[in-house]
């Protein structure tokens, strides 16, 4: 009789006890034998097939919800240098910025910044791809983790969705990517990636450049229902598009 390993049963702990933080590493490194049930609604992890106990200690290693040892992923992303502060942790410059591109400047989020280094870094070569998040073109309702090879692409993934989000669903096809990537996430996402990289996981192997905006909320799919709801429509099936932050800053929500 096979018993399970131990580093699964510590998974399951930490998507049943309300850990998880939905960051989609161990669906992406799971080749399918984990998936999310139920976006629009519990939006947890769920473990459907046999996971042998490599991969599981694999995917428990890339865990972002079990613990985040910072002082590790500080030496090892700062390699000893840089300046350490109680509240903002290690940098090595604070900046203010804006894009110089007009267009990018208004249809941004917070002025462009993240859209313009990508597009910078893809125009110098510096990378052949970004991963970014966008809305599905098939559930325009969700947003939709990408990699995004053009400077369309990227410009399509800008402002900021307020929905849960799982970047990290990704890896099954960041390691196999032909190229350097930039990676955006939210914290995390960026946890599980930078142990990853401590771990020197394959998946992560092509990832030069992670641009990590800050988490001020995130809220499950029901706020869109509820938001639904106050004008009058119940069936988020009907929706056409959806954008968090539509217009000019700040934007407003707005949903076709």
């Amino acid at each position: 009789m096979n018993t399970e390993p131990e580093s699964l049963k510590k998974l399951r702990h930490v998507i049943d006890s309300g850990l998880c933080t939905r960051c989609g590493s161990c669906v992406g490194l799971s080749g399918g034998n984990i998936r999310f049930k139920d976006k629009t609604g519990e939006y947890l992890p769920e473990i459907i097939g046999e996971i042998e106990e490599d991969l599981a200690d694999r995917l428990w290693a890339s865990c972002s919800g079990q613990n985040v040892d910072f002082k590790r992923l500080d030496d090892h992303s700062f390699q000893g240098t840089g300046t350490h502060h109680p509240y903002l942790g290690t940098y090595h410059g604070v900046y203010v910025g804006f894009s110089k591109e007009d267009h990018i400047r208004r249809i941004a989020g917070s002025a462009g910044v993240i859209s313009t280094i990508l597009i910078h870094l893809l125009e110098t070569k510096k990378i052949e791809g970004a991963i970014v998040l966008g809305m599905s073109k098939e559930e325009p309702w969700m947003n939709r983790p990408f990699i995004a090879t053009t400077r369309e692409e990227i410009l399509s993934a800008a402002q900021s969705k307020y929905t849960i989000s799982s970047n990290n669903e990704l890896l099954a096809e960041t390691g196999k990517f032909n190229g350097n990537l930039a990676y955006v996430g939210l914290p995390c996402q960026v946890h599980s990636i930078r142990k990853l990289q401590i771990e020197n996981d394959p998946s992560v192997q092509n990832i030069r450049y992670i641009i990590a905006p800050f988490c001020g909320l995130n809220m499950h799919f029901s706020s869109v229902k509820s938001y639904l709801r106050a004008f009058g429509e119940k069936d988020h099936l009907e929706i056409k598009d959806l954008q968090f932050r539509h217009g000019e800053w700040p934007g407003s929500m707005r949903v076709e």
